[in-house]
């Protein structure tokens, strides 16, 4: 979805360049998140979640909707689900599966 937002709805290859970088660069601190070796937890801002629905239009075209929300309002309502994480065995868990998905991926 963000290949398709930023290719269709930007349409300077300098500003798509730049737009992409700090998404994959969100990436990179979301997985550190994930294995928790960020020393934060994942989450989501849950009032960005509630526009989903938005993105596109009943065509099936990207939505220019106005969400309604400004950059400063963003991760104001940030919500960090605590049920599926158990401290004393999720991080090998994870670690391993982390660890599993960086091998696939260099078949």
């Amino acid at each position: 979805m963000a290949k398709k937002i930023i290719t269709e709805q930007i349409c300077e290859v300098e500003t798509q360049t730049v737009v992409f970088q700090q998404y994959y660069a969100s990436l990179g601190g979301f997985s550190h998140d994930l294995t928790r070796s960020s020393g934060r937890s994942a989450g989501y801002d849950n009032s960005i979640v509630s526009h989903y629905g938005d993105f596109y239009n009943s065509d099936g075209s990207l939505s220019t909707y106005d969400y309604g929300f400004s950059g400063s309002d963003i991760g104001s309502s940030y919500y960090v689900p605590s049920s599926n994480w158990d401290e004393s065995t999720s991080p090998s868990s994870v670690s391993s599966a982390y660890q599993a998905s960086q091998a696939a991926s260099y078949y």
